[in-house]
């Protein structure tokens, strides 16, 4: 019998939380029965399995900081490049709070060298987050702030590359002043330079 959606949610929640900190490897399904209070049985029947509950986890994960994510970097008030600085910002704040780095630059990149099934997801999110990038920098490009040496794509994937560096500092143990030098290398990186003072 379906556990229903809100408590299936909830186990979704608790089993990311878990496969967060202790990694897809050391994640059994005895912790997570303990920690949802769903018995094996009801888990496998809901999920089908560890593999299949870590998908659903990660889907929730993506979905979760998209949304935070994508609403700021599409935000009309402010500029192109201070959307992407802001949302560099963000990301730096959130991967220094939770002191866990990215789940998604973390676990999943690393189940996913070994799972083609969980690659292709990984995959797919991280298209879908360089494009949300590009969409801006595009923009940027349009209005002469973007560096002319990089295309509106070349910029999103130096923007997307930033990120994956910031979860790794993070769960490396970096202090926040590493996270504040790489928002402003990769947005000294991406912008045009300042045009020189006139002379005449």
């Amino acid at each position: 019998m379906p556990i229903g959606g809100a408590r299936r949610a909830e186990a979704v929640e608790i089993a990311k939380e878990i496969f967060w900190k202790s990694g897809y490897a050391d994640a059994s399904i005895a912790e997570i029965v303990e920690a949802t209070g769903l018995n094996r049985y009801a888990l496998y029947s809901e999920f089908g399995g560890k593999r299949e509950l870590f998908l659903e986890a990660l889907d929730s994960y993506y979905n979760q900081c998209g949304e935070k994510y994508h609403a700021a970097v599409q935000d009309p008030k402010l500029k192109p490049l201070e959307r992407i600085q802001i949302v560099l910002q963000m990301m730096a704040e959130d991967v220094g709070a939770q002191e866990r780095g990215c789940l998604m630059c973390q676990i999943a990149v690393e189940v996913a060298r070994e799972d083609e099934g969980i690659g292709t997801a990984v995959g797919s999110y991280f298209e879908q987050i360089r494009d949300a990038l590009e969409a801006p920098l595009a923009e940027a490009a349009a209005a002469g702030e973007l560096n002319p040496n990089l295309s509106p794509k070349d910029a999103a994937t130096v923007v997307f590359d930033a990120k994956m560096s910031l979860g790794v500092h993070a769960r490396s143990g970096a202090d926040p002043e590493q996270w504040r030098r790489i928002v402003a290398a990769t947005m000294a990186a991406i912008s045009a330079p300042p045009l020189a003072p006139s002379t005449t």
